[in-house]
C-alpha cells in the first residue's frame, strides 16, 4: 500500500518539478500517523477510531497490534477490506492523475 501511495505521489511530477520536499513531508506524516512516534491507541477513542483506517496506520500500527493481540479473525477481515478499498482508490486516482497529467506534459529535449 505504501508503494501505491508513493506511485500516486510520483504521478504529481507532471505539476511539481522538485519532488524531494514532498517526500520529506510524506515521511513525517508517515511517522506521525503510522504510529511510529507513539502508539495511536494512546489517543482519545474518537480520534483513534478515525486514524486507525488511514493508509499509514494500516501499514505499520495495525499489523503490529494484530500480531501482539494474537489476531482476531473479524478484525483481520475488516482491515483487509479497508486495505483493499484504499488500494482500489489509489489506483483510480493514480490513473486519473496520469490521464490529466499526460495531456499537460510538455517534453523538452534533443
Amino acid at each position: 500500500m505504501f508503494f501505491n501511495l508513493m506511485l500516486l505521489l510520483g504521478e504529481l511530477s507532471f505539476w511539481i518539478i522538485n519532488m524531494w520536499p514532498l517526500r520529506n513531508g510524506i515521511n513525517a506524516i508517515y511517522l506521525l500517523l503510522g504510529g511510529l512516534y507513539f502508539p495511536l491507541n494512546m489517543l482519545d477513542k474518537r480520534i483513534y477510531s478515525w486514524l486507525q483506517y488511514n493508509p499509514f496506520s494500516l501499514v505499520t500500527d495495525v499489523p503490529a497490534r494484530l500480531i501482539i493481540s494474537g489476531g482476531n479473525t473479524n478484525a483481520i477481515i475488516k482491515y483487509f477490506f479497508v486495505v483493499f478499498l484504499w488500494l482500489v482508490g489509489f489506483n483510480f486516482l493514480r490513473k486519473y492523475i496520469f490521464k490529466i497529467g499526460i495531456k499537460k506534459y510538455e517534453g523538452v529535449g534533443a
